[in-house]
């Protein structure tokens, strides 16, 4: 699954929102899971803020996925919470 939030409608709560529908509706769940490109600053922000811990950094996750010449880290990061 991915989610998104458009850069007009940050800062508002929508992924605050979409994040715990999401864990409202995984049944019998004890973990959130998610790789997050390592220098995107804001969205490991977003997630520390909403429970997350970084369990492990991903050397060259993205390999040349980004196009971008060098291969990106990237953080494996997980909320752990009770099940349902």
């Amino acid at each position: 699954m991915s989610l998104g939030v458009e850069n007009d409608y940050r800062k508002m709560g929508y992924g605050t929102k979409l994040l715990n529908h999401a864990k409202d509706n995984i049944e019998f769940c004890k973990s959130l899971s998610l790789y997050v490109h390592a220098e995107n600053d804001v969205a490991i922000a977003f997630y520390k803020k909403n429970g997350f811990k970084i369990i492990k950094e991903m050397k060259d996750y993205y390999g040349e996925a980004l196009g971008s010449g060098k291969s990106p880290d990237a953080y494996l990061m997980a909320n752990m919470f009770e099940s349902v």
